[in-house]
This record gives C-alpha cells, structure tokens and sequence, in this order.
C-alpha cells in the first residue's frame, strides 16, 4: 500500500484571526494580497518617481517666462503626486494593514491600522441588528476592489448600514458573524 506524501489543508486555517478574551473578542481582517497588484504598482512608482525627478526641478529654473508652461507643470506635478501617494498607500496597505473588529457586551469598535489606528468608529452592542455577509455585486466591481474587495460582512445601525471586513469570503464572514453574535448575546443575557 502506497502512502500519500500529500497532506491535508487545515480546516481551521484562516486569514483572519479571531481572539476571544475574558471580556472581549478581538477580529483582525487582513486586506487581500494580489501579488500581481503589489508588484504593478511597485514598478509603476518606480517610473512615477522617474517622472516626479525629472519634472519637479523645472518649476525652480530661473528664467522660464512662459508662465502657462509652468501652471501646467504644476497641476501636473500636484496630481501626479495625489497619483504616486494613492499607489504608495494602496502598497503599504496590502502589505501592512489591517481591519480590527472589537467586540464586547456594550459595543463593537471598528478601526482600520496601518502602521497607526485610524478611523475608529464605535457601535452599541444592543442597536446592532441583522448581522450578515454580503457578496460581491457587478455593479461594485471596480478598481478599488483589487485593494479592499466588495465581500463584506454587514450590520444594521439605525437607518444605515455599516459594512466590516471588506474581502472576505462567506467562511470568513460566518465565522466573523458568529464570534460577534457570540460575544453580543451574552451581553444581552446577562
């Protein structure tokens, strides 16, 4: 009898981590890496800062007159850096940033980190009502869903709808799902 050198894939393995403490689950969602994506992106800045070097020291010459010339280059340069500084994000984004979900019996805090803990929103446990993943939809297919993905989990707030954890796949947003209605219930049960 032959045996296998193939193994099994971990049924447990996951790109998201999910920690449950004494008084608090923490969800970390990592964004999507498209290798393909990082390694466009890395060699277009390489030519964008190619651009911006080449460009940059004509707006200092002394003596160019013609001032039409030097308002272009300057619009130019302007959204040729919002360009370059959107790339340099999107990279760093990919290879270090994260979504972190906290989850206690009084609220749900959301916040994006990369590098810094930015853009922290909190929610009432209690308000939150049909939590749920969501698949992609055509009409959301666009560029930035090769940096955050149109996958998401969802709850209703009120009249709005919050959306978390961008990207990830109908496991990924269940197990989010269950972790957060875990640790809410308990709150409400208590």
């Amino acid at each position: 009898m032959m045996s296998s050198a193939l193994e099994y894939e971990d049924p447990r393995a996951s790109r998201i981590t999910v920690i449950k403490g004494a008084s608090s689950t923490d969800i970390v969602v990592p964004p999507r890496r498209s290798v393909f994506a990082i390694l466009f992106l890395c060699f277009w800045l390489v030519g964008w800062a190619v651009g911006l070097f080449n460009v940059a020291p004509t707006l200092l010459e002394p003596g160019s007159a013609d001032r039409s010339a030097q308002l272009f280059t300057l619009a130019w340069l302007i959204m040729w850096l919002l360009g370059g500084f959107s790339a340099i994000g999107g990279v760093l984004w990919m290879v270090f940033g994260k979504e972190k979900i906290t989850v206690t019996q009084l609220a749900l805090t959301h916040n994006h980190e990369l590098f810094i803990r930015f853009r922290e929103r909190k929610y009432r446990s209690g308000d939150i009502e049909n939590l749920r993943w969501i698949e992609s939809h055509p009409s959301e297919n666009n560029a930035l869903a090769h940096f955050r993905g149109t996958t998401r989990v969802e709850f209703d707030y009120g009249p709005k709808s919050v959306k978390v954890a961008f990207g990830t796949d109908a496991g990924e947003g269940r197990a989010i799902i269950d972790a957060v209605k875990a640790r809410i219930s308990r709150g409400r049960n208590q």
